[in-house]
């Protein structure tokens, strides 16, 4: 706002500001705290109005209408600092309709197919005071077979679920999902994985509910769960869905040859489906994040399973009354609003869900969590795996570090097979055992033992010990030499483009960088080279006749050398000093 009001302080006229709301999704429960948190005190301090901008990005189909929930919403909005709103869509003109399926009903304006909708926010924004007296009455005159008190109550139900599953898993932005579709921008069907696992918005809508993540792990852990569960959630956008369904027979006998009503009643059933559909995805996502958090309690993947089989029949519901009444449509951020086409998706989950519980079943058949024996003695570990798709490769880590397994028996690990197993020192050893089956999914167990007399004085972090000196100070890494780690299944480049990177795999069979230097690529072909100098690991390109140019350089450091260039077991690559006496101290290591 400052440099707004003071670019216009010239100006006479009436001047105002505006604010998105709740951003891409105006139906949610309870008052928004984003303007609050967001842009309050601004408006407050320069003193400028703000109106506010309502956008519907939430229902493009299905007709909507529930005059208590926008009386609410109204009386609750910033008056004291806010003259007003305006609504719309972004992506969705409120022209014409053009998907209606029956000749008769299509081609409508938005404003006459969702009149009972725009007449609530209309109406209500100038007089609040209009109880459900006047719109049951407006319901009799609009519809004068049915039972106004009961297609009220009715309509009003259902339409609660988008507010609900909008302020349960809130994604702030129109491109992030169409609820009637449950589809985004980035290429249809929103998994349980992208719309439950990946929302990082929900705390800032401020509407108390728990996301899948934090049930999961409370679920597992024994602790108290804090906020409205999922599980809570899912129950109540089925009671929503219950209560329309049971009225519904009565109404549809009341709507004799009326086909607005027709229409409007099926708009309100399938919005029944949708409701029971996003309670099942929801319950399969909380116990899918419980799984997660453990995999040994497979009840919970095997929960998730059943919950999205039964979301399945729930979309089949939904798919068939849409399908009745509405072609397809291309939306302008979210693709293709096309239920049969999304079904794939939604049987997919099943599959999805069903592989991610089908992993190895991998035990340690000579060792238990907690053995101890005295320091010096060789261990021998041995590691059973069965999969129905078959194992396909075992592998076994002490302490981080991938060991070699015997020869002549792949499932026994000893002092023979690999020397990190020989004459162990005291403290503490972590063993995971890792299997992969035929398809490529993982499973492991992991335990710990103690070598030795164990004490608060001779433990150590593991994760923090420096595995391998890659660079001593003054040494250099050159844009064609290659650094491997095999025990730490990663390795070390220089690219050709001038960063420094960190990947998982070899660098014929890359799977994934862990860290680089810098996003800044450079392309002049020059030669290159990384090193450590004065405690900074700094990368230079070299051109002929020219200065060398600073590519990368990492914070300075106090102290004195000299310095050394190093990967720790837990695959972060660090600059260190030893220092006489001490052990070794770490000065700087990659984020």
């Amino acid at each position: 706002m400052k440099p707004i009001t003071e670019a216009f302080k010239d100006f006479k006229g009436e001047f105002n500001t505006s604010f998105k709301y709740v951003i891409g999704h105006m139906y949610v429960k309870n008052r928004p705290k984003i303007f609050d948190q967001w842009f309050r005190s601004e408006v407050e301090e320069y003193n400028v109005p703000c109106f506010l901008n309502l956008r519907n990005d939430d229902m493009f189909v299905l007709r909507w209408g529930n005059p208590d929930f926008v009386r609410n919403y109204i009386q609750e909005m910033p008056h004291d600092v806010s003259p007003g709103f305006y609504m719309g869509s972004d992506g969705y003109v409120w022209g014409r309709e053009f998907i209606a399926k029956n000749p008769k009903m299509a081609g409508r304006l938005e404003i006459d197919k969702h009149w009972y909708r725009m007449r609530q926010w209309g109406q209500l924004a100038y007089n609040p005071s209009l109880g459900r007296d006047y719109w049951e009455a407006v319901l009799n005159h609009r519809f004068p077979e049915a039972d106004g008190k009961l297609l009220y109550d009715t309509w009003a139900a259902t339409s609660e679920i988008i507010p609900l599953i909008n302020s349960s898993n809130w994604w702030p932005n129109d491109a992030q999902i169409a609820p009637e579709g449950c589809i985004d921008f980035t290429g249809g069907f929103l998994t349980v994985d992208k719309y439950y696992f990946r929302n990082v918005w929900a705390s800032q809508l401020g509407t108390g509910f728990q996301t899948v993540m934090d049930w999961g792990k409370a679920e597992v852990s024994g602790e108290k769960s804090e906020g409205i569960s999922p599980l809570q959630v899912a129950d109540d956008l089925d009671a929503y869905a219950a209560t329309a369904l049971a009225s519904l027979p009565k109404l549809r006998q009341q709507m004799s040859d009326n086909l607005e009503l027709q229409e409007t009643l099926n708009d309100i059933e399938s919005m029944t489906y949708l409701g029971r559909y996003y309670a099942d995805k929801m319950r399969g996502a909380a116990k899918l994040a419980a799984f997660r958090e453990d995999t040994r309690q497979k009840q919970y993947n095997a929960q998730a399973v059943e919950h999205l089989k039964d979301a399945v029949q729930e979309w089949k519901a939904y798919t068939a009354i849409m399908t009745s009444q509405y072609k397809p449509q291309l939306l302008a951020r979210t693709d293709y609003l096309d239920w049969p086409l999304i079904l794939k998706g939604v049987e997919k989950e099943v599959v999805d869900a069903e592989n991610e519980g089908d992993y190895p079943e991998v035990r340690f058949s000579n060792l238990k969590d907690g053995m101890s024996f005295p320091a010096g003695a060789d261990l021998q570990v041995e590691v059973e795996a069965s999969d129905k798709d078959g194992i396909k490769e075992k592998k076994l880590y002490l302490n981080g570090l991938l060991l070699k397994a015997h020869e002549t028996d792949p499932h026994i690990w000893n002092a023979e097979s690999d020397e990190l197993l020989k004459s162990l020192k005291t403290g503490r050893v972590h063993l995971k055992a890792v299997a992969e089956d035929n398809t490529g999914t993982l499973g492991w167990q992991e335990i710990q033992i103690t070598v030795g007399d164990v004490s608060d004085k001779n433990e150590s972090n593991m994760a923090d010990e420096i595995y391998q000196v890659i660079l001593n100070e003054g040494e250099r890494l050159t844009d064609k030499d290659v650094r491997i780690f095999p025990r730490l299944e990663c390795h070390l480049i220089l690219q050709e483009d001038g960063r420094l990177t960190l990947s998982h795999g070899t660098p014929d069979n890359s799977k994934g960088e862990i860290w680089h230097t810098s996003m800044h690529k450079d392309r002049s072909g020059d030669p290159m080279y990384s090193i450590v100098e004065n405690g900074r690991l700094t990368t230079w390109r070299v051109r002929p006749d020219n200065p060398k140019v600073k590519l990368y350089q990492s914070p300075p450091v106090s102290g004195s050398g000299p310095y050394k260039l190093g990967i720790t077991v837990s695959k972060k690559l660090v600059v260190f000093r030893e220092v006489e006496g001490k052990e070794r101290e770490i000065v700087w290591s990659a984020n």
